[in-house]
């Protein structure tokens, strides 16, 4: 292959059709994540008329199950399941945020024009394809719609044009993905501050996107307040169990997509060098920056917490690339590999292979399951759409599993978290008499809802996963009574077992 032809393939329309082709394929084959399958659910059941956080426990504020409601009233008036829909609305919102990043991109000149093949397959490659096992993850929501405000923030820093309704639209999206988690005004802060100081303009603080951004999180609060009272009702527990469990900080910063997050930005640092502190790489390294920050703010290091800031990190080292693959390209450059030329085809693509293994694409084309045997288990020793509920911390014992059955989920939580996670609290070391007494009443009202669950709905099959809970989620008294009718039927490789009635 001579120097323009591997450019020229990388900038194709062809190549960029591959990409959609090859994320059309993953999420065909495979399915919907655990967080996916049980907003959906929670949403057809409020649509069936039961009330959100009242009738349905979940620990999410108001904007993750709204995200979903689209997906789930479409699957009311169509034939097709919500599971699709999701999948094909996040398709066209990934179309729709690269239109109006291309729109800002060339109205903004951004990018010569023998880049924009280049920067279009990027685009393909980051919202579409490599999010893999995160693919329509609120977080990658947020990626689409900060991805605009994104652009913006380049042209500011350059100081090239962007009209005022490109720049009012972009704003309001960024608020929007601010309603979606607050932590993610760690990944818009950092690029405006950059433009601001590469402008040497402060009057960007008070720029058409950044007066508009706080439109829609203002009306979002109001309307929780509103609609949801019962989710501030529920907040205490969420404060006092979910967000005071958290994972060890070396924990976190050991995951597979803490390290390829760090490694891209120390590799920005050293190979980029003054390159790196071009609008156009270090808007979005510092956004990537930021959506890392928000990762450990969290403390809980999942994949789809840190997917955005290591897809945001790969697209600024490809950015930092580009022009020389454009030139090289373009035919411009015929004598040798330049350093950045080289950088980019040995350095950034393999890195970008790795990315989307780090995320989970394979596991997705290999049609993977969470739990391997379960479809087949639960489904022979099971009727026909199922009732399940699970004794677990875990929401992926059930979901998506009860979704892929075709059931029903019998329980109000997704999942015994409340009671799982407080019992790490309180083994985790001695506190006060008072604070005790509070987790302990956690437990007890989690253990309370599951057996008045099992009382009420008769589930024709309950999950059991293994773990250092297991012992204390069982033996409690009310978790104890409930399965007193039940017998194991089967166990699965990793340990899951799989209970239905006893015989009468």
């Amino acid at each position: 292959m001579n120097p323009v032809q591997a450019p020229a393939l990388l900038a194709s329309r062809g190549f960029g059709a591959a990409l959609l082709a090859l994320a059309l394929l993953a999420q065909a084959l495979g399915h919907h994540n655990t967080d996916i399958s049980w907003l959906l659910t929670v949403c057809e059941r409020m649509l069936a008329g039961e009330r959100a956080y009242v009738d349905i426990l979940e620990v999410n504020p108001p904007a993750s199950i709204l995200l979903y409601m689209p997906a789930a009233l479409l699957a009311h008036v169509t034939p097709l399941p919500a599971e699709f829909h999701a999948g094909a609305l996040t398709f066209l919102a990934a179309g729709a945020s690269l239109a109006f990043c291309a729109r800002i991109v060339r109205g903004g000149r951004l990018a010569a024009e023998g880049e924009r093949g280049l920067l279009l397959n990027l685009g393909v490659y980051a919202l579409a394809l490599a999010p893999g096992l995160s693919f329509a993850q609120r977080e990658h929501f947020a990626l689409l719609l900060l991805a605009p405000a994104l652009c913006v923030c380049v042209a500011r820093a350059q100081k090239n044009p962007v009209s005022a309704r490109h720049a009012i639209l972009a704003g309001l999206l960024g608020g929007l993905a601010l309603c979606v988690k607050p932590h993610f005004v760690w990944a818009a802060a950092p690029p405006l501050m950059f433009a601001a100081l590469h402008a040497r303009n402060g009057r960007l603080f008070a720029a058409p996107e950044v007066l508009a951004a706080p439109v829609f999180p203002l009306l979002y609060a109001l309307a929780a307040v509103f609609f949801f009272p019962a989710y501030f009702a529920q907040l205490p527990a969420l404060l006092d169990v979910y967000v005071a469990l958290r994972t060890p900080l070396a924990h976190l910063l050991a995951s597979p997509w803490s390290l390829a997050t760090l490694l891209m930005l120390a590799a920005l640092a050293v190979a980029g060098r003054r390159e790196a502190l071009a609008p156009r790489v270090a808007v979005p390294a510092l956004s990537g920056a930021g959506f890392f920050a928000a990762m450990l703010l969290q403390g809980k290091g999942w994949v789809n917490h840190g997917m955005p800031g290591l897809l945001l990190v790969s697209v600024a080292a490809c950015l930092l690339v580009t022009p020389a693959l454009a030139r090289a390209q373009a035919g411009r450059e015929m004598g040798g590999w330049t350093r950045l030329r080289t950088y980019g085809l040995f350095i950034v693509l393999p890195a970008l292979v790795f990315v989307a293994c780090v995320l989970g694409l394979p596991a997705k084309l290999s049609g993977w399951e969470e739990h391997e045997g379960a479809l087949e288990v639960v489904g022979r020793v099971a009727p026909q759409r199922p009732s399940v509920i699970a004794i677990s911390e875990d929401l992926d014992v059930g979901h998506p599993l009860v979704r892929r059955l075709g059931g029903r989920w019998a329980g109000r939580a997704g999942c015994l978290w409340l009671m799982g996670y407080a019992r790490s609290l309180l083994d985790a070391g001695p506190h006060d008499a008072a604070w005790r007494a509070t987790m302990e009443g956690y437990v007890e009202r989690d253990a309370l809802a599951f057996a008045q669950d099992m009382a009420r709905n008769a589930p024709d099959v309950v999950l059991v996963s293994r773990g250092p809970s297991r012992a204390f989620l069982m033996g409690h008294a009310h978790v104890a009574g409930a399965m007193a009718a039940y017998e194991k039927r089967a166990t699965l490789p990793d340990g899951l077992e799989v209970w239905t009635p006893k015989p009468r």
